[in-house]
């Protein structure tokens, strides 16, 4: 496969969760990394059936053929084993992928030679999947999360699942300089029955946004490149919002301990120059106002000494 053909981001997307609720009919990704690039476009699913993304060394055509299984109602695992055909990928050590579909399968790939720490972790309705890691437990926390979180709606598990994929310490490309960032982009698609989701799929495989009516019903994808936020608290915050709108009784997600990163709201500390400056200019107007003052007293003492006498 040409290489050439990979999206803005070679080693797009870092640590994902793919997952379905066949009692609600949906099917959903959550997603973070630490690349400048929206993550939307690795992810494909397909409402009421599945959902799956491809990640590490993105290949658009890798993509749009996951895309094109699940809509055929391809299982979980006949998904990532057509896309482990060595014959058709000649980077597939460094591939991984993940499905799962709402026939109680899911599956991950992990190839031999994905970048720094990577692992994929699977249960009942979800797959996690993870390169250059803080290390394996972002992968552990996000699959406990998925275990432990399986009666509450599905856009709030793969959330929290994310977050606890940040508490861990996420991509590890955030972590520096003093900094736990964990991530700078993040997106989550969930999507109902007829609804779907292809990423960077082309408009022969029905991308929405071309096609309103098969947009899903949650979309959320934030990139945060002018300051080092973590932008998985954004997508809670977003997800929060709608969240409210959208679902009953949402329960609060945690996000006790997740990583803040460099937030934007820091103070501005005026040179003392400048300061002094603007003291002066200060204590000049005040005397101004005193020496009016004083002024304006004396002439009313005046013009009442002046006054008509009997």
């Amino acid at each position: 496969m040409a290489l050439g053909a990979f999206a803005p981001a070679a080693a797009q997307a870092t640590w994902s969760v793919a997952g379905v609720d066949p009692a609600r009919d949906e099917a959903g990704v959550a997603i973070a990394s630490c690349v400048g690039v929206h993550l939307d476009d690795a992810v494909g699913v397909v409402g009421g059936w599945g959902a799956g993304v491809t990640q590490a060394l993105f290949d658009p055509t890798n993509h749009e053929r996951l895309v094109s299984l699940l809509r055929a109602d391809a299982t979980a695992r006949a998904v990532v084993r057509d896309l482990r055909t060595p014959a058709l990928d000649d980077a597939l050590a460094e591939r991984q992928y993940g499905a799962v579909t709402a026939d109680g399968q899911e599956a991950s790939f992990t190839g031999a030679n994905a970048v720094g720490a990577a692992a994929s972790r699977t249960g009942r309705g979800f797959s996690v999947q993870g390169n250059t890691l803080e290390s394996e437990a972002v992968v552990d926390e996000a699959a406990a999360w998925m275990r432990t979180h399986t009666g509450e709606p599905l856009s709030v598990r793969l959330t929290g699942a994310l977050l606890a994929g940040a508490r861990a310490g996420g991509d590890r490309r955030c972590n520096a300089g003093g900094i736990r960032q964990t991530a700078s982009t993040a997106a989550l698609v969930v999507a109902r029955r007829g609804e779907f989701w292809t990423g960077a799929a082309p408009r022969g495989t029905g991308r929405p946004g071309r096609d309103v009516d098969d947009e899903p019903w949650l979309h959320r994808s934030v990139l945060n490149l002018s300051n080092r936020s973590n932008a998985v608290l954004e997508l809670e915050r977003r997800h929060r919002a709608w969240a409210r709108a959208h679902l009953q009784n949402a329960p609060d997600i945690d996000i006790s301990g997740v990583p803040r990163g460099k937030r934007d709201a820091e103070p501005v500390v005026q040179a003392p120059a400048a300061r002094s400056g603007l003291h002066r200019a200060l204590r000049l107007t005040l005397a101004t106002l005193g020496a009016a003052l004083v002024s304006l007293v004396v002439f009313w003492a005046v013009q009442r000494g002046r006054g008509p006498r009997g």
